[in-house]
């Protein structure tokens, strides 16, 4: 199995674990929706919460240039730690180099302060990918 293939893999397993939790709040589906021919994965929460429509991508990882890209993540679950663990190179797509600095303070948030030390390797590797990206 190539890299690529075993990429989507990856993705399409966290993200249809995601999918299968039931969600609590009001009567929302959550749908997977998966393109593995151009490497697009996501998964939309579409219902009512009381009197409130809900609607909207709360995971989005895309497969560009041999690299998982981390569009979005509007969850509890990180994603990022699990693609980190799993060995995957991955590009940040919501921030913007010029905002380095915020970065490092946005990837303490997305795997939390307990692991601070994982944090900083991943953000050193982090900003040489992005710059590839």
């Amino acid at each position: 199995m190539d890299t690529l293939e075993s990429y989507g893999k990856i993705v399409q397993s966290l993200l249809t674990a995601y999918a299968e939790i039931p969600i609590a709040n009001g009567t929302i589906d959550c749908y997977r929706v998966f393109a593995p021919k151009q490497d697009h994965y996501q998964v939309m929460n579409v219902g009512w919460d009381g009197h409130r429509r809900v609607y909207g991508c709360v995971l989005h990882l895309d497969i560009k240039k041999g690299k998982i890209w981390y569009e979005q993540n509007m969850t509890e679950m990180r994603v990022a730690q699990e693609l980190v663990d799993r060995g995957v190179i991955l590009c940040w797509g919501f921030i913007l180099l010029k905002f380095a600095p915020i970065r490092t303070m946005l990837l303490v948030n997305l795997f939390g302060h307990s692991a601070i030390a994982l944090v900083w390797q991943i953000c050193d590797r982090a900003t040489k990918i992005v710059r590839v990206c």
